[in-house]
């Protein structure tokens, strides 16, 4: 918990008070740390701020206030220890060591220049937080491969080993609320105990992916593809780069490959040998695995390896004009955050296409939130000696106060792609009326078929269940609403078939089907069919296909 300090001062909002802490931290005046922070950041422009903290008993008015609300001494044991443990976390991370913080943003020709440094209490930039996000700033060689049609990317220099080790060693003997003493240790064991029975050491796994990695979502305009329970959308790949620190990964991938004796095509690209599993995905592209001197590659598009391979000639994102703008951001640092103006697009045709007016709104919130503008940006975040700094070139202004409106926006709209789910759960309730529906078909034909029995008559009789013995609201099938007829249900024209033949004989048989949807109501291909004996189920499209054929002879 901090507190703002205000000076006056030309263009300075706030700084910080210096703040002397145990384990040998240096006091620094308000003077150096805005010293230091001006320094990192661009005059002038659009916006400028420099803003610092004091340290106050904020923990101690949180744990306070939390005790207040607990209704039992259960609660009250649960929330000291997880207050505690939360307390003991956040001096280990470092997130208590700033003391300073500035932004700038510049307006250039066709973007936005944002500066943002984060300023850290001097001798406390090597806490836990700063070491995993990577130590000390190297070049991010991977940006170089990034395909032309990048939708997104995030590269990050991540010390897995340092976040294990305080795990294992430090984490484990904390109290941890509603975890049994020991039960975290013996997970942690547990793993490791897996990996050795693949034949791996967790010292050497986690050495090898404490590296540079690159996560990539590509986009093949014009190419489209339906994932089960999903509407059309565009082909889409997933592709993690990795900087080789062995060749451990590589030998195990290759050997499982082998073990495993999946059906793999081999070729070359550039510098990479790349292993092609001969089976097309759902997404109607082919699974890869590609090595080099230097990198790993897995992916889910094998064409996505072969334009990284040629990217560093001048084919790549990089050097793509829609790239241009973003290239004063040297990509020199620990992480990297790129996003294509293509989203907003992309992710907006997704939502029309699972709720059309959803569609829309994600286009006008857009609109309005980045005036008018398509978002897209290329950031590069670096550890310094006294903080951590972030470089920004952006379509979008993000300051004058809207720099965490920009952020959450940009979350926003990735995180709109979840509208084709909530399509999803709207097209499941439609499922769920529609195999309502049929019980009550099956129930309808049981009963019609009970009173039959007292007149001896054994025949179905389409006309007489639909008239008689159901509403025709049971046959307007949710997916469209289309009012049917008692002839358009006997002819086939409905939505719901009844499969059957009038004056055919009624068994009530759990393997035979008295009506079924029409095949193609759903977008995944899915059938539900009411079987004679009242139970319904999924059949297969090749199934109802068949039936709809049988009725015909």
């Amino acid at each position: 918990m901090f507190r703002k300090m205000k000076f006056s001062g030309l263009r300075l909002k706030a700084v910080c008070a210096a703040t002397v802490i145990g384990g040998g931290v240096i006091a620094e005046t308000p003077q150096q740390v805005i010293s230091e922070v001006r320094q990192e950041i661009r005059d002038g422009g659009l916006s400028y701020s420099v803003e610092g903290y004091e340290k106050s008993a904020g923990m101690e008015r949180l744990n306070k206030m939390a005790l207040e609300v607990a209704s039992s001494d259960k609660e009250r044991n649960n929330i000291r220890k997880a207050m505690k443990l939360f307390d003991s976390l956040l001096k280990k991370s470092g997130l208590q060591d700033p003391n300073g913080f500035g932004s700038s943003v510049v307006k250039e020709k066709n973007y936005y220049d944002a500066d943002l440094f984060l300023h850290l209490k001097k001798g406390n930039s090597n806490s836990l937080l700063w070491q995993v996000l990577g130590g000390k700033a190297q070049p991010l060689r991977s940006i170089e491969y990034l395909p032309s049609n990048t939708l997104l990317s995030f590269t990050a220099r991540t010390n897995f080993k340092v976040l294990w080790d305080y795990i294992k060693n430090d984490v484990v003997n904390m109290d941890i609320p509603d975890v049994k003493p020991g039960e975290l240790k013996k997970n942690l064991e547990s793993v490791e105990a897996m990996l050795e029975m693949q034949g791996l050491q967790i010292d050497e796994v986690l050495k090898t992916l404490s590296t540079e990695i690159t996560v990539i979502l590509t986009h093949n305009a014009g190419k489209t593809m339906r994932l089960p329970g999903s509407p059309i959308m565009p082909q889409f790949g997933v592709t993690i780069m990795m900087k080789k620190q062995s060749e451990f990964l590589q030998n195990f991938v290759l050997n499982a490959i082998k073990a495993n004796q999946m059906p793999v095509k081999k070729s070359n690209a550039g510098e990479f040998s790349i292993s092609m599993v001969n089976q097309p995905l759902p997404t109607k592209t082919y699974a890869a695995f590609a090595h080099s001197k230097d990198w790993l590659v897995l992916s889910t598009d094998s064409s996505v390896i072969t334009k990284m391979a040629f990217a560093k000639t001048g084919q790549g994102l990089v050097a793509s004009e829609k790239f241009s703008r973003y290239r004063g951001v040297k990509p020199y640092g620990n992480h990297a955050f790129y996003l294509s103006t293509d989203v907003v697009d992309i992710v907006s045709d997704i939502a029309k296409k699972a709720d059309k007016k959803g569609g829309y709104i994600v286009q006008n919130i857009s609109s309005l939130i980045f005036n008018g503008k398509k978002p897209g940006l290329f950031l590069v975040s670096a550890k310094k000696a006294n903080g951590y700094k972030a470089d920004i070139h952006s379509t979008f202004n993000m300051g004058s106060g809207q720099a965490g409106t920009a952020s959450v926006a940009v979350t926003g709209v990735l995180a709109a792609m979840v509208l084709p789910a909530l399509g999803k759960a709207r097209e499941k309730a439609k499922m769920a009326k529609s195999k309502s529906n049929l019980k009550q078909i099956g129930t309808s034909a049981a009963i019609y078929f009970t009173d039959q029995i007292e007149d001896f008559k054994y025949p179905l009789d389409g006309a007489k269940i639909f008239a008689e013995y159901t509403s025709p609201s049971t046959f307007i099938h949710p997916a469209n609403n289309k009012r049917v007829t008692i002839a358009d249900v006997l002819a086939g024209r409905a939505d719901y078939i009844m499969v059957y033949k009038t004056g055919a004989e009624y068994t009530g048989a759990s393997d035979k089907v008295l009506a079924m949807e029409r095949p193609g109501i759903w977008p995944d291909g899915t059938v539900f069919a009411v079987f004679e004996d009242g139970h319904v189920e999924e059949i297969s499209q090749q199934e109802a296909e068949k039936l709809m054929k049988s009725m015909k002879k």
